[in-house]
């Protein structure tokens, strides 16, 4: 039984909306042990500098976590949405499908009750660490790719399109949609009076 768990484990992981599904749960788990998320910006206004790089504290990886998982959440749904979603990829088992079409769109419905719910700035260098993360998927796309079959059609590291054009195209949206949330969410702390 637990063999079958951790082929399902393995084989599921090629899949980027796994992670980005996975990473969310774990951010909503962190975001329910911060117990006043609006007391972020009185906790980061009472450390000194000394605790300004301090990693234990779990706030610190909320923030960061909640920063990589909704872009993420919002670049698959709009890779999903207007790229991979062709009427082949379903089984036609109504409940299968259903939750193929979920499992692209709650994620990130559930990130943005919670974007509007907080007051988290933020922070361009936690961007690097996004950057990494996606170029770590990016690297374990290709070894699957070149192992079995493409993982995703656009994505087939052969071509010229598939192999530099869709994956570059990816790093930019990935920028363009952290640079568009971290004004949207420096205006919205603006509007409450945070900033």
């Amino acid at each position: 039984m637990y063999s079958d768990y951790g082929n399902y484990w393995v084989s599921s992981s090629k899949y980027l909306t796994v992670w980005g599904r996975h990473s969310t749960w774990f951010t909503m788990f962190l975001a329910c042990m911060i117990t006043d998320i609006t007391s972020i910006q009185e906790i980061k206004r009472s450390y000194n500098d000394s605790e300004k790089y301090d990693l234990f504290q779990a706030w610190k990886w909320f923030n960061f976590m909640f920063e990589f998982v909704f872009v993420l959440e919002i670049c698959i749904t709009i890779m999903f949405w207007s790229v991979l979603n062709k009427p082949d990829m379903y089984e036609g088992i109504a409940l299968v499908d259903t939750l193929t079409r979920l499992d692209h769109c709650l994620p990130v419905v559930v990130l943005l009750f919670e974007f509007r719910l907080n007051s988290l700035q933020f922070c361009m260098r936690h961007f690097i660490g996004s950057l990494t993360i996606c170029t770590i998927y990016m690297l374990v796309n290709m070894i699957v790719t070149f192992s079995d079959k493409p993982v995703y059609d656009v994505i087939d590291w052969q071509s010229y399109m598939g192999g530099v054009v869709v994956p570059l195209g990816m790093y930019v949206l990935l920028f363009l949609v952290y640079y568009v949330v971290k004004k949207i969410a420096f205006f919205k702390n603006v509007r409450c009076g945070l900033n």
